[in-house]
């Protein structure tokens, strides 16, 4: 069960750091349909928002018939931001008694990825094998070790 978890993290941490990956070149290239959902889906926040409004006011696009679709892909990213938190959580739990040990034995936990989503940020670290996580702040800085 823990192994499923921590695989759901992992493949949901590499997706969100991958679609992060956009230029501006990459969105001027981007399908209509795909520019439209992707504005109309992501937060306001997000740092290709202004790119995409001003791609879509170039093309003069009318967005409005994939409203509907874009509010179900909000809630989907939604839940998986649920399930991401959720997991950081069951991560935590499951990994105070190996901190424990880790500590009492000597054992580094080092940064291996951070994941931003929302207004949260989930730092996960490799302890000699096992893996833990600390959630913190968007803004905070993860630290380099635990």
């Amino acid at each position: 069960m823990r192994n499923s978890k921590l695989k759901k993290f992992i493949m949901i941490s590499t997706f969100l750091l991958l679609s992060g990956c956009y230029s501006a070149k990459t969105i001027s290239q981007t399908p209509d349909v795909k520019l439209c959902m992707d504005y109309l889906s992501k937060p306001s926040y997000n740092v290709n928002a202004s790119t995409r409004a001003e791609e879509i006011n170039r093309r003069g696009l009318d967005c409005s018939r994939y409203v509907g679709a874009a509010l179900q892909q909000r809630r989907m990213d939604q839940q998986d931001a649920d399930d991401l938190m959720r997991l950081s959580r069951d991560l935590n739990r499951v990994n105070q008694n190996m901190s424990t040990i880790q500590k009492s034995s000597g054992a580094a936990c080092f940064l291996r990825d951070q994941v931003v989503r929302g207004l949260s940020k989930v730092c996960v670290y490799d302890c000699a094998g096992s893996a833990d996580s600390l959630t913190i702040s968007a803004s905070a800085i993860c630290p380099l070790h635990k």
